[in-house]
């Protein structure tokens, strides 16, 4: 995967994506805490954050539907 901000805030994103249970989203609490780390991560990042490879990443990691 290219950086989509990043390598700090790529790492929260693969942690996001490899941890989420994929049928609840982000509304389990601790799914729901590692996407706003992301989230927070990628807004103080000072790299653009990529915005079409996250969507990419979550859609190839079944987490939005296409």
């Amino acid at each position: 995967m290219g950086s989509v901000a990043g390598v700090e805030v790529e790492d929260a994103l693969k942690r996001f994506s490899s941890l989420a249970n994929k049928s609840t989203g982000s509304s389990h609490p601790l799914d729901q805490k590692r996407w706003f780390e992301f989230l927070i991560l990628a807004h103080n990042a000072h790299d653009k954050l990529d915005v079409n490879l996250v969507i990419y990443t979550l859609r190839e990691l079944g987490l939005v539907e296409n």
